[in-house]
């Protein structure tokens, strides 16, 4: 199932309240269980991982007006993991393309998380992303108000809500306080690692 064709059809009302559309449900990870086997995507930065048991999770944190893109080989067990904070600039496209190539015969699932009210151009960057993998996309969570903790199993290639202090959370303990302004004087252009 792709949910790009659900994806674009709210794309009329996109960017005023949260869209999360999905193929299952998003379970918990706590930070102490995956964090020795963890490998980190901070923002502005790309990353390219093949699974092994000592880098099994892929780890984003706070997520606020920034995306986390993922493109996950089923067949090989690679991820492109992308973190943009400003639309993804044509060079920065031709550099995750070539990591994407380097997926021989390859089953993708895409995933993106992120983004804030009202930040609905950066969406573009998901939608060049998706058409550069030729994947599907299992997994679109959009907009919002609160800031997301996420982690990537790349043995499986599920995603979990990280809690970072070892519980669930209570309802509003995520709301975004960061600002907007504070937000956009931090960012700078994708480098990959």
């Amino acid at each position: 199932m792709d949910l790009f064709r659900p994806y674009s059809a709210a794309a009329s009302n996109m960017g005023s309240q949260r869209l999360y559309l999905t193929t299952g449900k998003r379970n918990h990870a706590s930070i102490a269980q995956i964090e020795s086997r963890s490998v980190a995507v901070e923002r502005n930065k790309g990353i390219f991982l093949k699974y092994s048991e000592k880098q099994r999770y892929l780890i984003a944190k706070s997520i606020t007006f920034d995306m986390l893109l993922t493109a996950y080989d089923v067949n090989s067990k690679a991820i492109l993991a992308i973190r943009p904070a400003l639309p993804i600039e044509a060079n920065d496209l031709k550099d995750a393309q070539k990591r994407l190539n380097r997926m021989r015969n390859a089953n993708i699932e895409i995933r993106a998380i992120g983004l804030q009210n009202g930040w609905r151009g950066y969406a573009k960057s998901f939608n060049d992303i998706y058409k550069a993998s030729k994947g599907h996309c299992m997994e679109i969570d959009m907009f919002g108000e609160e800031k997301r903790h996420v982690a990537i199993d790349m043995k499986t290639g599920l995603s979990y809500d990280l809690l970072l202090e070892n519980r669930i959370y209570r309802p509003g303990e995520l709301k975004n306080d960061e600002k907007e302004e504070d937000f956009q004087s931090s960012t700078a252009s994708l480098s990959f690692v």
